[in-house]
């Protein structure tokens, strides 16, 4: 009798979906832990701030594992790969949603400064696959989902180190799509226009972008939703807004035209800005 409450508590584990999150403190963060949630997945959450991770675990209805820590530091990430195989044995969703952007120009800005950004954007979101990816083949199944940015697609002239992080995910992701296919794993990038965060009104205020303000910023459920249809559908490439995706996927063929355009729309972008900021009661 004891074998057979054991044997069925193991197959129930295996039936459990789990998913793990990084950035899983921020806005964005905050939304796809509680779309993963309804969607009844067994959650790894990651963040460096413990108080506002534990604030986004006590909305959940199925409890998260809460892992702080570091990720631009690869002894960590793997770490955490150990802990959700020794706790959890699988991982059938990797969500690599942490991001930062820095508004000091580039050329003054501090190498820790470019460090950290490229580490955090590019670096773990390798470390991370590169530790779960096996994980992922020896289960023959698995989806794994990086938000990028349109600034990964068409550049930002404020925010080069940004855009060659984002750039680079995509051609990374892209790859991994390919190459993951046949071990049955799906491998899909989100490619939102400016969202609505405390990261978009520091930019607002310190020299982030004008291509931001271009039309109104997403709210944070708009990618949450994203990244759950990419799961669900199985999907290579999602831009949200579809519209600002394709406009940015044609401009990459004349990259040439891009200066050209650039001071009409930054002059629309500029006001819609000034307007964000009143809006938002941040001067």
């Amino acid at each position: 009798m004891d074998k057979t409450l054991d044997k069925t508590a193991e197959e129930a584990a295996k039936q459990e979906k789990i998913s793990l999150l990084t950035g899983a403190a921020g806005g964005i963060g905050r939304e796809i832990a509680r779309l993963l949630d309804r969607e009844g997945y067994r959650q790894i959450l990651v963040d460096l701030n413990e108080e506002k991770l534990n604030s986004v675990a006590s909305e959940l209805s199925i409890a998260p594992h809460c892992i702080v820590s570091n990720i631009t530091d690869v002894r960590n990430v793997a770490s955490i790969r150990e802990q959700v195989q020794s706790r959890f044995g699988r991982l059938d969703v990797l969500v690599n949603n942490a991001g930062v952007i820095m508004t000091t120009p580039f050329d003054e800005a501090h190498y820790d400064e470019i460090d950290r950004e490229y580490s955090v954007n590019y670096r773990a979101v390798l470390h991370f696959m590169r530790e779960f990816i096996p994980v992922m083949k020896r289960q023959r199944s698995g989806s794994i989902v990086t938000i990028s940015s349109l600034g990964g697609i068409l550049p930002l002239k404020e925010a080069p180190g940004y855009c060659g992080s984002k750039f680079g995910v995509r051609g990374f992701m892209l790859a991994q799509n390919i190459a993951l296919r046949r071990h049955g794993i799906t491998v899909s990038t989100i490619y939102p226009t400016a969202i609505d965060t405390p990261m978009l009104e520091h930019e607002a205020l310190h020299g982030g972008s004008l291509l931001n303000f271009v039309s109104d910023p997403l709210k944070p459920v708009q990618v949450a939703q994203a990244v759950v249809r990419a799961i669900k559908k199985r999907k290579m490439e999602i831009a949200v807004p579809t519209s600002e995706g394709y406009l940015c996927k044609f401009l990459g063929f004349f990259p040439g035209v891009i200066p050209a355009v650039l001071p009409f729309v930054e002059r629309i972008a500029d006001r819609n800005r000034l307007n964000y900021i009143k809006r938002k009661g941040l001067a």
